[in-house]
């Protein structure tokens, strides 16, 4: 494994791709169209207040299939992004997508095949978004396996290339109960705090709030047991005393979204848990009103 690329330059594209771009050289590229490229160019991409120089290759520039394709996009320019990258992706490619919640590495298979997609999740980082730049000082890592759980060939050689590219992954046999742990804290924190415009100290404080938080993870848990992943209450404690541990001003990113009138991510979470609590004939109702919220 030697090529990777990116598309989606959003707080972890940015993050993420100035590493790879650094330590992989021309070996990396950021996949993009060409209005796109030429807003980056103009405006300018910057990381920590370093001016990025990102090498962006367009479809029409594609010469030969990727090694490894991650997506860093939002779920509303999902769609897009796999119709733009396509033409990078051939039989071996593998794939990482770096959005949250469970349903855009459903969404990619359709279009690549399900076979190139690992499971993968990020953690442990404080990108913030700032104009055309992102802030942070830890860089977190990325939690990826196969469906399955085996730590495989290809599974091996992506660590490989991400720790070469100055990014820390970390293989896992179970990368689907990571993802599901952690769309279930962002369906109680992010769509109760955007729902209520609630700080994480209202989340534990106000009666109310805390109550449809505490019913939203439990059911986002429910849900997760019907589909085999193995979730309980002590994933729901352990929530409940980070989120109690929080700055209580502070509040997650949907709130910010919804302040600054940007498109929000309640399609990964709540809608997600909803379809699925229709397929299992659970229905997640404190969810449902969050999402129509």
């Amino acid at each position: 494994m030697k090529t990777v690329g990116l598309i989606g330059l959003g707080a972890l594209g940015i993050m993420f791709g100035w590493q790879l771009q650094q330590k992989l050289g021309n070996d990396f590229c950021v996949i993009v169209d060409e209005e796109r490229k030429e807003t980056y160019l103009r405006q300018g991409i910057f990381a920590n207040g370093e001016p990025c120089q990102f090498r962006f290759v367009t479809p029409q520039q594609a010469s030969e299939p990727l090694d490894l394709l991650i997506f860093g996009t939002k779920i509303g320019g999902l769609r897009a992004a796999i119709a733009t990258a396509k033409p990078f992706v051939g039989p071996t490619t593998v794939v990482l997508s770096l959005l949250n919640g469970v349903s855009s590495e459903e969404i990619i298979g359709e279009s690549y095949g399900a076979e190139k997609v690992l499971l993968a999740v990020s953690q442990e980082m404080d990108a913030v978004r700032v104009g055309t730049g992102v802030r942070y000082t830890n860089m977190g890592c990325i939690v990826y396996g196969e469906p399955n759980g085996e730590l495989t060939a290809r599974v091996t050689e992506v660590e490989r290339i991400l720790q070469k590219g100055g990014v820390v992954g970390r293989p896992s046999r179970e990368a689907k109960r990571i993802l599901w742990n952690k769309l279930m804290i962002n369906v109680g924190v992010n769509q109760v705090s955007a729902a209520y415009n609630a700080t994480y100290g209202d989340i534990c404080k106000k009666p109310e709030v805390h109550e449809v938080f505490l019913g939203a993870m439990r059911e986002a848990m429910m849900i997760g047991c019907k589909e085999g992943v193995d979730l309980s209450e002590d994933d729901v404690a352990r929530w409940i005393s980070l989120v109690e541990k929080l700055d209580p001003n502070s509040f997650p990113s949907m709130l910010q979204d919804v302040r600054a009138k940007r498109y929000t991510e309640v399609e990964l979470f709540g809608k997600t848990i909803v379809q699925l609590g229709k397929k299992s004939e659970f229905p997640p109702r404190s969810i449902r009103c969050l999402s129509r919220k």
